[in-house]
Parts: structure tokens; C-alpha cells; sequence
């Protein structure tokens, strides 16, 4: 959401209640989304190419299944570069122990999020 400065989670995840049309809209909504971002070229890649071809012409869950992890996995490489560039931009929680999850923030949520951890 932060890095989209969205102000709700894109829901291209297979949950109840939500049909394949309305999936796709949202991950095609996120790959849109992708090719935005600053310092991720993603023009001429071969795989690239193949997951938005995949998403574009899903008509049921499962295929848009298949293609989750290869853009979940972009998104991750991408937050962790994001991180590099911009490392008060960004928040970990959990911990080394158990495991942690980075995520960019805005200002008003590292702010928040600070105050809470300390």
C-alpha cells in the first residue's frame, strides 16, 4: 500500500467472495502498478512478458494461481532494493528469530509504527 501510496491492500489473492474476473483486474491492476516504479525495467524481459500475458488471459483462479509467487517474488526483490535506496522508508517487524517481514511506509506509519516499538 505505501509504496503504491494506495489506501487499501490490492486483493488479487484467491479469498471467498471474490471471483476470478475481480482477481485479475486487481493483478493486472498490480503489474500495471509495477512497471511504474522507478528503477525497475522490466521492458523487453521474456518473463515478464510471459506473466502478463498469463494474467491477462486468465479466466479462473488457478491460473492466476500460478503466476502469484513469480510476482510476489518481484515485489519482494524490489522492496529489498527499495530498502537499500531508502532504508528510513522502510520497517521491519518480526524479528531474526521467528522471522520478519520488511515493508515500505509512509511518513504518518513509520511514525506510528515507531512510537508502538519503542
Amino acid at each position: 500500500m505505501a509504496l503504491f501510496g494506495l489506501p487499501k491492500i490490492l486483493q488479487y489473492k484467491d479469498k471467498p467472495g471474490r471471483d476470478a474476473s475481480y482477481c485479475r483486474s486487481e493483478l493486472l491492476r498490480l503489474l500495471d502498478l509495477l512497471e511504474g516504479l522507478p528503477s525497475l525495467d522490466v521492458s523487453g524481459c521474456a518473463d515478464w512478458d510471459r506473466i502478463r500475458t498469463a494474467a491477462s488471459s486468465a479466466t479462473r483462479k488457478v491460473e492466476l494461481a500460478r503466476i502469484e509467487d513469480s510476482i510476489d517474488a518481484i515485489v519482494c526483490a524490489y522492496i529489498a532494493h527499495y530498502a537499500s535506496a531508502q532504508p528510513t522508508a522502510v520497517r521491519a517487524m518480526g524479528d531474526a528469530e521467528t522471522g520478519y517481514i520488511l515493508t515500505p511506509v509512509t511518513p504518518d506509519i513509520a511514525t506510528r509504527f515507531d512510537s508502538y516499538v519503542t
